[in-house]
């Protein structure tokens, strides 16, 4: 392959960034609650195994749950999931908060 900037010439006007990738992160947890303000009891969620097809897909599962795939990152705080691609793995069991949980925690 040619690592000439000139042979892909719609690229050439491309920021490049100099962020070491040790620095990049896909997902930073909100600031605006911690775990202590709003616990997770019994009775607030359910329980879910992870299989393959679920892998780096939690706004699938909030889609499916909550009719809202935006939702993902609740479903990531609460398990503590800052890296869906790799702390999901089959057989891993999530909790995933209700509907009625997800809205007194957004309020």
């Amino acid at each position: 392959m040619n690592s000439n900037p000139t042979f892909y010439p719609r690229y050439r006007n491309t920021p490049v960034s100099s962020v070491a990738p040790e620095h990049l992160q896909l997902w930073v947890p909100p600031k605006f609650r911690t775990r202590t303000e709003l616990p997770l009891q019994t009775g607030q969620y359910t329980e879910y195994i992870v299989t393959d097809a679920d892998i780096g897909r939690l706004d699938v599962l909030a889609a499916r749950l909550y009719n809202d795939a935006s939702l993902w990152w609740v479903i990531a705080y609460v398990n503590s999931i800052s890296n869906p691609l790799e702390q999901m793995s089959v057989g891993l069991v999530l909790k995933l908060p209700t509907v009625a949980y997800v809205q007194q925690f957004l309020t």
